[in-house]
This record gives C-alpha cells, sequence and structure tokens, in this order.
C-alpha cells in the first residue's frame, strides 16, 4: 500500500529541516576561548548565529561588539543550559 501524498510530503519537509540542520554545523565556526582562567570566547557574527556549536561549548551569553545593523540575521542566542 502506498503512503498518502500528505505523508509524503511531511517526510519530505522533516528531511529537508534535517538538512539545513546538517549544513549550518558543516559550515559552523567555533568561537576561540580566549582566556584559560574565564569561560571567555572570542567569535564572528557566523559563530554567535551557530547556537548548536553555543550549547556544545555551554556558551549561554553573547555580547554583540558589531556595528548596528551589520548582521540583521542572527537570532536569538541559545537559552542557558540546566
Amino acid at each position: 500500500m502506498h503512503a498518502p501524498r500528505h505523508c509524503l510530503q511531511v517526510r519530505l519537509d522533516h528531511m529537508l529541516r534535517r538538512l539545513k540542520v546538517l549544513q549550518a554545523a558543516a559550515v559552523a565556526v567555533a568561537p576561540v576561548r580566549v582566556c584559560p582562567q574565564v569561560p571567555l570566547y572570542l567569535g564572528s557574527a557566523s559563530a554567535a548565529d551557530a547556537h548548536h556549536v553555543l550549547r556544545f561549548l555551554g556558551i549561554s551569553h553573547i555580547l554583540n561588539a558589531t556595528e548596528v545593523g551589520a548582521s540583521p540575521t542572527l537570532s536569538t542566542p541559545p537559552s542557558p543550559m540546566t
């Protein structure tokens, strides 16, 4: 028996979302730890937008030092790890 068209569309949408996440992970640049005594990192705007990398490193807050409007595509940082 064949799956209904809607089910196939849902599966395709899910696969495309996962592919986007994997693609973002492949090009993500991790921030660099600048102080060994304190968890202080320095990174680019793309590093700040790589939420999966930030979560992995345990980074919960970001200080933005870019010009106003320089990076309008950045989204909200990840919530603090609990």
